[in-house]
């Protein structure tokens, strides 16, 4: 698996004995979903964006994440001689170590579980909100969610005709084909035909407590601004600002949770399926899933090991472990 900036990671890990050397790796290709969400390097991330690669680590130990914290903290120091960052000032070293302890991970939630989902979708009011979760549930995202941003209502009602066989359209690499439930056109059909829009998920105080959507064809669509940027389709951040609002205090208070974990709270949904049937997951099992949801990959024993690093055993019995009626398990927040 590449590591975002790839070149530049690799020409700075290879400064390190060979024996330290998987250890970075591990650590930047945690963290290159982080990096790949906001669209920079961690050399130039802010302190809370330096904290939320920390976090997104997942070490359980304080002699763990300080180790991480003082690799990510060298990278830095070394992009910053190498003159290839934006700024000249390693916020790393302004963290404290309190600011770092918060980042062991004691059980922070960073995937829902499908009883999380279903109360999720019974609680939105807007198809829109709806269907963006059960698209990113269901495993449709693509770059800079494109494949959601670009769907049109009549690539929703030909899968309705063809067996519910979506076809998606990604930026970034082209279009696929990718089978989902009925639930999901229904609802991507609906938010189509949706126009008008509740602020805060109908709870809004402010004197316009709607919004009317622009009149196009796209499944996912912006207020109306009477012009012509009405015919186009929306923004990223309209996802992005959504899913926040959603996982915020003010609604689900799940801070950690993001576009691509709801997808892999979907794919981890599928594990849990399979292990609580037979026990293990075996490398045809992830096969299995990475088919059902048509994932792209070019090496599919490199797919698997990507999935490995969140659908695993350990993951499973963290979030169903009262399905698996396991006792004493991790309180998570």
């Amino acid at each position: 698996m590449e590591l975002y900036n790839d070149a530049v990671k690799k020409k700075f890990i290879e400064q390190f004995k060979k024996e330290e050397q998987p250890q970075l790796i591990s650590i930047f290709r945690r963290g290159a979903e982080l990096e790949e969400f906001l669209k920079k390097d961690i050399y130039d991330f802010n302190s809370k964006e330096i904290l939320e690669f920390l976090t997104l680590l997942n070490r359980a130990t304080l002699s763990s994440i300080m180790s991480c914290w003082s690799h990510i903290t060298k990278y830095i120091d070394w992009a910053i001689y190498q003159k290839i960052t934006k700024g000249t000032t390693n916020l790393s070293r302004d963290l404290t170590i309190d600011d770092v302890k918060n980042c062991v991970d004691e059980g922070k939630k960073l995937y829902i579980t499908a009883d999380e989902f279903l109360e999720i979708m019974n609680t939105l009011v807007n198809p829109r909100d709806r269907a963006m979760m059960i698209m990113l549930y269901e495993g449709i995202q693509g770059f800079k969610c494109s494949e959601i941003l670009n769907l049109k209502k009549k690539d929703v009602e030909k899968a309705m005709e063809n067996d519910n066989i979506l076809t998606v359209h990604d930026d970034k690499h082209g279009s696929r084909d990718i089978k989902v439930s009925g639930q999901c056109l229904k609802i991507c059909l609906e938010a189509a035909n949706e126009p008008i829009y509740q602020k805060k998920n109908g709870y809004s105080e402010a004197n316009n407590k709607e919004v009317i959507l622009a009149d196009n064809d796209y499944v996912i669509r912006n207020r109306r601004t009477n012009s012509v940027k009405d015919e186009e389709r929306t923004s990223f951040f309209v996802i992005t600002n959504t899913m926040r609002y959603i996982f915020s205090p003010e609604l689900f208070d799940y801070p950690y949770v993001n576009p691509t974990r709801i997808n892999r709270s979907g794919v981890l949904y599928e594990g849990y399926k399979i292990y609580k049937d037979k026990g293990c997951l075996e490398t045809e099992d992830y096969i299995g899933i990475i088919n059902k949801r048509s994932e792209r990959y070019n090496d599919i024993h490199k797919k698997v090991y990507k999935i490995k690093e969140y659908l695993n055993e350990d993951e499973i019995k963290k979030y169903y472990a009262k399905e698996l009626g396991i006792k004493d398990s991790i309180r998570m927040r």
